[in-house]
């Protein structure tokens, strides 16, 4: 398996110092899927302290100790996404998700490990000394027979945000879950144990879903297969709607979107949403201000738009036109008309520039007062 070379020099200090280097999780699973991947996650083994580590490892760079209770380290490197974590048992002692107890200990097996990880493709290790694979769970064969099957019956519920991982997974990578997985995040949901994950969370895995997958409606069915669909306010669409939505989803994931991908993708989940249930389903996920007022008022125009060349200028001012077409297009609604006054005027991406700027009053020698914004309003509303 390749990777980045420049971490030899890393991985030789460490097995100098006794510790065994194995690449686990995401770059694993990536290779096999014939994925770029940026995020590297080493587990070193025959390090006795996370301070030992973090010592051995402040050699090449600086290292960030935010994760020191769960044993994992990152260090910038060679431009590279680098976690270092030391072998542990995780166990469930309260609700949530800080509810963990963390053991850490560098003699665990490999198998004993792994076990602790979510989905066998992730449970896939390369020893970086021996340059083979650690395949306890017969990972590798889940991930060419594009199966989800979960590692740890007994453990995954531990973690409620395991069933939005399975959604998010299944679409990205296009796999199908098993029928342990789904009979246990059905358990999960109807146990009402996603009521205990974090908003911010949520929106992680809602994220990976909308923004990498190229079918966003495979997680979406899913996520109606495990009986989740009110966690995202879905369960109020009609079926036809709920159709309409996964059919317009997976065009808008394929269109070449640049920029403001995240506020079309949700702009778009709340198109079949009446008020207050948009607002209840984007507050449910974030608390970011700018994203919620972004996604209503594209969603207001979505709803509101007409095609003359005076409306769509007074709209451009407001949002990008360009992204009113886009879901427009997703929505399979004929765009030509505006696509051909928004060239026209060229506003597809941007308002069109006034006329008459403030420069241009103070030149009068009108002094700057409140009249300004009156006079630039009105001249703008004329042009």
């Amino acid at each position: 398996m390749n990777y980045p070379k420049e971490l030899d020099i890393v991985f030789k200090q460490l097995h100098f110092m006794g510790a065994k280097t194995i690449i686990v999780g995401g770059f694993v699973r990536d290779f096999f899927l014939k994925i770029d991947s940026k995020d590297i996650d080493v587990e070193i083994y025959g390090i006795e302290s996370f301070e030992k580590l973090s010592q051995i490892l402040s050699r090449f760079g600086k290292v960030n100790s935010v994760g020191k209770s769960f044993g994992i380290c990152k260090l910038e490197f060679a431009n590279l996404d680098l976690d270092f974590s030391l072998p542990r048992i995780d166990s469930k002692i309260s609700k949530g998700h800080k509810g963990f107890e963390v053991e850490i200990d560098p003699t665990l097996d490999y198998e004993t490990a792994f076990s602790r990880r979510d989905f066998t493709i992730n449970a896939v290790g390369f020893n970086t000394q021996t340059k083979k694979f650690i395949d306890p769970f017969n990972g590798i064969k889940d991930i060419h027979n594009k199966v989800l099957k979960i590692v740890n019956s007994e453990r995954f519920e531990d973690d409620p945000l395991r069933v939005l991982r399975a959604i998010q997974f299944s679409a990205r990578f296009n796999l199908k879950a098993d029928q342990e997985l789904i009979a246990i995040a059905q358990n999960i949901v109807s146990r009402k144990l996603l009521k205990e994950l974090p908003n911010e969370r949520i929106f992680d895995e809602i994220k990976k879903l909308l923004l990498k997958s190229k079918q966003p409606s495979v997680g979406f069915e899913l996520l109606e297969e495990f009986r989740a669909l009110e966690v995202l306010h879905l369960d109020s669409l009609a079926v036809t709607q709920f159709k309409n939505l996964l059919k317009a989803l997976d065009i808008l994931a394929n269109l070449d979107i640049k920029k403001d991908k995240l506020i079309l993708m949700l702009t778009l989940m709340t198109y079949y949403f009446d008020e207050p249930i948009d607002k209840e389903f984007l507050y449910g996920l974030t608390n970011q201000k700018d994203i919620i007022k972004k996604v209503l008022t594209l969603k207001n125009a979505l709803n509101s738009y007409e095609t003359t060349e005076v409306k769509l200028a007074k709209l451009a001012t407001k949002i990008k036109i360009s992204n009113l077409i886009k879901l427009l297009k997703a929505l399979s609604k004929d765009t030509q008309e505006m696509q051909k006054i928004a060239t026209k005027l060229d506003i597809l991406d941007k308002p069109i520039k006034p006329i008459l700027e403030g420069r241009d009053i103070l030149a009068h020698f009108i002094k700057p007062s409140k009249i300004y914004s009156e006079i630039l309003e009105k001249s703008y509303d004329a042009q």
